[in-house]
């Protein structure tokens, strides 16, 4: 029987996904069955409820690595391989079919949430939203509300607060800077206006 999709789920404890397949070289007919896979990061075993990290577009049987070293900078507990062939025409040189040809499989990350670094002994800034960072240099993707750049170790300034200090504070009394995480006023508001945050009159 043809098969038309193919793919396998790997689950892990969760973690920054440096993701390393082997897959068949070009001289092994089965290259071709490999070829415009893509790979998916959840937090279920429902690819569509996680993110893209990687989908061949330009792989050939010519200059397909091996093995394949793909860095997804993604959190998350499973690891999706799939691929398909169900809109053709295909590109030259890929099968009529899909199918799984990964010989080995490797998937590195920090075993505990809220690490990086070498042997993930460095706990990731405070205010990383969900304790999550980048694997080796400990960035932050998301700040918690209230903070900003990369390492999130920024109150959120210019007037504003909350979550990616996207919100304007109201006007405290003489201009002073609202609490960057509620926006509300510390010391009160400016004449005729009234509320925590200052943005009643």
């Amino acid at each position: 029987m043809v098969q038309r999709t193919a793919f396998m789920c790997y689950i892990f404890g969760g973690a920054i996904i440096p993701f390393l397949a082997r897959t068949y070289d070009k001289d092994n007919i089965q290259s071709a069955s490999f070829l415009g896979f893509s790979i998916y990061i959840s937090n279920t075993t429902n690819k569509k409820d996680g993110v893209l990290c990687f989908r061949d577009t330009n792989y050939t049987r010519a200059t397909i690595p091996n093995p394949v070293n793909i860095t997804c900078l993604y959190h998350g507990r499973y690891v999706t391989y799939y691929n398909n062939r169900t809109n053709p025409p295909y590109p030259v040189g890929y099968s009529m079919f899909a199918d799984n040809n990964i010989c080995e499989l490797e998937v590195y990350g920090c075993p505990k949430q809220g690490y990086y670094g070498k042997n993930c002994a460095l706990p990731c800034p405070a205010n990383c939203r969900d304790d999550v960072c980048h694997i080796v240099n400990g960035t932050c993707f998301e700040c918690s509300t209230g903070y900003t750049g990369t390492m999130c170790d920024e109150e959120c300034d210019n007037h504003t607060f909350g979550g990616d200090c996207s919100l304007m504070c109201g006007k405290c009394l003489n201009g002073e800077r609202c609490n960057h995480m509620d926006g509300s006023c510390p010391n009160g508001c400016d004449p005729g206006l009234f509320d925590r945050m200052c943005n009643k009159g």
